[in-house]
């Protein structure tokens, strides 16, 4: 196994799980019950536990039976939940007491775009306009605009609430939210009604752009909130709140 960072986070690199990959029982595990599209998170995570636990992937897998728990699942749903606890459950007063940016974290499933699109965004007013960055089309109740339409958004006197779902490249959505958060700045003396979403903000956490936004936003904007299930690269930007539920 490759060399991790040993201070209960994620190890650097392009990606932090990759060296879980050289163990052929963590490739069994994934491979037996989960999606590919949501191998990542499930491995940053399991990563996330190795570090912690400061124990190979093998003797993570095989804790079910010192635990005498019946599943691996529940192991790790158990892992995970300690981890979670050190971070306060996010709540919609507790997201909007104040102007500081929020990274909203949580484990795969656990309900973080739930709780923002049934919960938070329905207690925001009327006229209190709102801009998601929708990465997988989960808010279809807010009006979708494209770049054109975004670029040409008169921002002191918007009362909309809409989306824009970035290209499902992710090499292109990098460069378009790049340039959407830009344009973001340069208007920000009219963000202050403003709530603005990044869905899967782990997606954009190399962009210096979306780290500066986080570091200003609470002089700009009504509420910034990123959701990434790691929060490791916006320590410092924010406030990290969790939505708590097993995997």
């Amino acid at each position: 196994m490759g060399r991790l960072r040993v201070d209960g986070l994620l190890a650097a690199g392009p990606r932090c799980y990759d060296a879980l990959l050289e163990d052929p029982l963590v490739c069994d595990w994934v491979e037996s019950y989960r999606s590919s599209g949501t191998w990542e998170v499930y491995l940053c995570w399991f990563n996330v536990l190795c570090v912690r636990s400061k124990l190979s992937p093998s003797q993570l897998l095989e804790l079910n039976r010192t635990m005498n728990i019946k599943s691996i699942d529940g192991v790790v749903s158990y892992l995970v939940s300690e981890i979670m606890a050190e971070f306060k459950q996010a709540a919609v007063e507790e997201v909007m007491r104040d102007t500081v940016p929020v990274i909203l974290t949580g484990v795969p499933n656990a309900g973080k775009t739930f709780f923002l699109r049934e919960k938070l965004l329905p207690s925001l007013n009327g006229d209190d306009p709102v801009l998601v960055v929708d990465v997988h089309g989960e808010y279809p109740s807010l009006e979708q605009i494209d770049l054109g339409k975004f670029y040409a958004l008169d921002f002191k006197a918007q009362t909309r609430k809409l989306r824009f779902i970035p290209n499902a490249d992710v090499d292109v959505s990098k460069s378009e939210v790049a340039g959407l958060i830009a344009h973001l700045v340069r208007n920000q003396k009219f963000l202050a009604h403003w709530t603005i979403v990044v869905e899967e903000g782990h997606h954009f956490e190399k962009l210096k752009l979306l780290r500066d936004f986080m570091a200003e936003s609470r002089k700009h904007t009504r509420k910034l909130i990123v959701v990434s299930h790691q929060v490791e690269p916006f320590k410092g930007l924010g406030r990290i709140l969790g939505v708590h539920r097993a995997i």
